[in-house]
């Protein structure tokens, strides 16, 4: 069930309603004068689904029907989920039986003080529900439930009747028109006195609901922290036509040839770690015909060099080879661990899978000279397929301590047959059955980095199951939250070989939204037709004020040079949203300023739910990180943030601040 927004019993009272009307098994609606092509089709479809209101009868919805007083009271308790058997239907009007099925809604609604009776001693109950009426009556609805909508003086200047609106009406009405609830019948004309019909009642309590409410989950809590538009999760659609737009890497110089003998054969697993003295170590698995484990180190991610490790020595001169020829793994992924708990000397882990074995962790120990070596220091961190539900980890395997969730991650190599049957157990079914299987994605979860839980298959958003090779999946380093990747595809159509590289996110290392299109499709077509080629390195380096930098090697043929070319993203700018509106869903969060990822032209409202809101002038710009200072805005609180964009503004990401 969902959740509600703070201080709004309205939307879990209404859909609790909702539980019960889905259970009954519906499964659209029944009515044959609501058809797809009406304007008013998702409201009726909304206001049926959630409970707040019936047809009037089993197949007709009479969406063009007056309101009456009688039906919105009702409608009112059924959004508050109000108990009626509670209440026996007395009043003091004369016009409300206690025997008539509107009576416990009318006792209810008066109690409450949502509404009170034409006169003393008469309600009106069968009148049609005039727009000033309606709106006077979820006003106080909105002050029962402690949301009290924004006045604005000047709401009502640009209607021509406005001075017909009555004026036990007025601020009911300009709260409503300012919160865009409601709107003029015409450019010109309010039409206070005007019916109020059952599809446009639809239609006004669907914005009220919706402005408050978000998912099933309850309120995003945003915090402080960076939010990129990844995927729709933030965007409240039914009041946006912002959508989320690809952004394309840019292929950038090449930064580094692998031209040692030892790494003639292949170059591939390649990962980065920021070391304590701030450079990077690009760890990757070279070969001829012995596997060793190398880095490479840069300061800027733009030049790259090899260190002289002089306790590895190849031909007799030194190497930046990191393991002897005594242990040649397959792959290694090396990280630093921030886990406060973890000891100094085990801060410079590397990781390890071997086919159909389990997955190893090695300590490299610090200050043990330049090499930091790995081997013997190690332990087994997952076993055999039989142990961990069909991993065979014969892959770059990736490791992370997640701050925020207090446990390390891991995301492994699983086989599942195309018949959806993940439990392979059998190294030699998999190995003899290759036309059957499917590489697939699984996490994990460590509270030691030792012992770990059983690894699941993530899931994602869209049912292609492609063979899904390196993961590349890491905590994006602006938004320790949220976590990307680029999984590889490589398959074989026609005799001809394709290597595709897909964008995947996610906000809970389990559920992932991927692309549907290949991210990037390297456009040497040659240097990727085989299955180790057109994996990106793990690991992101900005490499100007503007810029992130990911890395990919290219391959002059199957058995030749291989050299590495550095790609370019803007910073945050996986992916952007596009359009003339974005309005968020509510959310909590801490900060009394934006800051916002942009380029091009945007202006920022902010409404909080007591119907404030702060806004910002139109700002120009192409900015990372712009701080807008909103007037008046609280530190903290629940909120709904606005964008409006001029036509080619991009939206990258925003943060309280």
């Amino acid at each position: 069930m969902k959740k509600i927004v703070a201080l709004m019993l309205l939307v879990a009272a209404l859909l609790s309603c909702s539980v019960s009307v889905l259970a009954d098994g519906e499964a659209g609606m029944p009515f044959t004068d609501v058809k797809e092509s009406h304007w008013f089709y998702d409201e009726v479809s909304y206001a049926y689904t959630n409970g707040i209101f019936k047809g009037m009868t089993e197949t007709t919805f009479e969406p063009n029907t007056a309101m009456t007083r009688a039906m919105f009271v009702r409608t009112l308790a059924n959004i508050e989920g109000v108990d009626l058997e509670a209440y026996n239907g007395v009043t003091d009007f004369r016009d409300v039986a206690q025997t008539h099925w509107y009576a416990p809604a009318v006792q209810w609604a008066v109690e409450q003080g949502i509404t009170s009776g034409v006169s003393a001693t008469r309600f009106n109950p069968n009148t049609y529900m005039t727009r000033e009426q309606l709106v006077t009556m979820l006003c106080n609805y909105s002050k029962l439930k402690g949301l009290l909508l924004g006045d604005d003086a000047d709401a009502l200047a640009g209607f021509e009747d406005a001075d017909k609106v009555s004026s036990w009406a007025e601020e009911s009405m300009r709260c409503a028109v300012r919160a865009g609830l409601v709107t003029g019948v015409t450019e010109t004309t309010l039409a206070p006195k005007g019916e109020s019909t059952r599809a446009q009642v639809a239609r006004i309590l669907m914005l009220y609901i919706e402005m408050f409410k978000i998912d099933e989950s309850g309120v995003v809590t945003v915090g402080s922290d960076r939010q990129l538009f990844l995927d729709d999760y933030l965007i409240n659609a039914d009041m946006s036509d912002a959508v989320i737009n690809i952004e394309t890497p840019e292929k950038k110089e090449a930064v580094f040839s692998f031209d040692k003998q030892y790494e003639k054969g292949d170059t591939v697993y390649h990962n980065i770690t920021r070391m304590p003295d701030g450079t990077y170590r690009m760890y990757y698995k070279a070969t001829d015909d012995i596997r060793r484990i190398c880095y490479i180190e840069s300061r800027d991610g733009l030049t790259w060099t090899r260190p002289q490790l002089y306790t590895n020595m190849y031909d007799g001169t030194s190497s930046n080879i990191v393991t002897s020829d005594d242990n040649r793994p397959d792959n290694l992924f090396v990280f630093y661990d921030n886990n406060p708990a973890c000891p100094d000397h085990q801060r410079i882990k590397g990781i390890y899978g071997q086919w159909g074995d389990g997955l190893f962790l090695e300590y490299s120990l610090l200050g043990d000279g330049n090499n930091f070596p790995f081997w013997p220091n190690e332990v087994k961190m997952m076993g055999n397929p039989a142990s961990t539900g069909g991993c065979y980890f014969d892959t770059l395997n990736t490791v992370h301590w997640d701050q925020n969730r207090g446990q390390y991650v891991a995301f492994v190599r699983g086989f599942h047959t195309d018949d959806g049957n993940y439990n392979l157990t059998d190294p030699n079914f998999v190995a003899e059955n290759p036309d059957l299987m499917r590489r697939d994605i699984r996490v994990a979860y460590s509270n030691d980095c030792v012992n770990w839980t059983t690894p699941v298959p993530l899931q994602y958003n869209t049912t292609d199951d492609y063979q899904l090779y390196t993961n590349a999946a890491l905590q994006y380093y602006r938004a320790p939250k949220t976590y990307v990747g680029m999984p590889t595809r490589f398959f074989e159509s026609n005799g001809n070989y394709y290597t595709q590289v897909f964008f995947m996110s996610s906000r809970d290392t389990l559920n992932w939204t991927r692309t549907e299109e290949p991210y990037l499709t390297p456009a040497n077509s040659k240097s990727y037709r085989y299955q180790r080629s057109g994996y990106p390195c793990i690991g992101y380096i900005e490499t100007s004020p503007y810029e992130m930098s990911f890395y990919m090697k290219d391959k002059a043929s199957d058995r030749g040079l291989s050299t590495l070319y550095r790609y370019s993203l803007r910073i945050d700018g996986f992916m952007s949203a596009m359009g003339t509106s974005l309005t968020t869903k509510a959310m909590n969060y801490e900060g009394d300023e934006l800051l916002v990822n942009f380029n091009g032209e945007i202006k920022i409202s902010v409404r909080d739910t007591l119907g404030n809101i702060f806004t910002s002038q139109w700002i120009s710009g192409n900015e990372i990180d712009k701080a807008i200072a909103l007037e008046g805005m609280p530190a903290n609180g629940t909120a709904v943030i606005s964008f409006e964009m001029k036509e080619g503004t991009k939206l990258y990401s925003f943060k309280f601040n």
